[in-house]
């Protein structure tokens, strides 16, 4: 019966995004794909506002993107599912769009207090117990950074790679892409500081 009603086209768009979520934890397990493969730097030195501040309501930045699209798309499979099961849907187009709309509200909630937990994990994980390892080490960056603007940077581990969040020193500017040497860690703001790694090598 769950079969059926998970591959019924009023929820099948659900199911849809569902089975892509699992392909792509199936593919990082495997070593396929990156967790961090979709991740973007979200400007926190800006108020954020709209889709920015949408984002770290759900604490984008703070955990790999893609778990916070996984525990969405679970949730709003699972009562896509259950709201069409006890109102006796099962061909109307009309009434599966408008149950679509409460669910996506409630799923952004569920997922916010779902994510939670792994927010602490990853900032744990991220910021103390590795800070230390992480100081001396090159990295490399996903998007501009300078003092004010803040950025994210990978550094190669021997197991998986570590993400933080650096920024540069004063009057230094870094491009997307480029290498950098993480020399200090900022307690203040809880982040690090980078500069150039053409310069340390000189």
């Amino acid at each position: 019966m769950l079969f059926e009603a998970a591959f019924s086209a009023i929820n099948l768009p659900f199911t849809v995004l569902l089975i892509l979520v699992l392909l792509y934890w199936m593919s990082v397990i495997l070593g396929a794909l990156d967790i961090s493969l979709f991740d973007f730097d979200i400007d926190t030195s800006v108020e954020p506002s709209g889709l920015q501040g949408f984002l770290l309501f759900l604490s984008a930045g703070e955990v790999p993107f893609m778990l916070i699209v996984s525990i969405m798309s679970l949730s709003m499979w699972s009562m896509a599912i259950l709201s069409n099961y006890y109102l006796g849907n099962t061909t109307s187009w009309l009434i599966a769009a408008g149950l679509a709309v409460p669910n996506f509200g409630i799923s952004i909630f569920v997922t916010k207090f779902a994510v939670k937990p792994f927010s602490k994990l990853f900032k744990a994980l991220h910021y103390e117990g590795d800070h230390v390892s992480a100081i001396g080490s090159l990295c490399v960056l996903h998007s501009d950074a300078t003092e004010e603007r803040i950025a994210q940077a990978t550094v190669k581990t021997g197991s998986a790679p570590l993400t933080l969040m650096v920024r540069t020193r004063a009057g230094e500017a870094l491009t997307g892409g480029s290498q950098a040497l993480v020399i200090e860690k900022d307690a203040e703001r809880d982040l690090y500081i980078v500069e150039p790694f053409q310069d340390w090598e000189s």
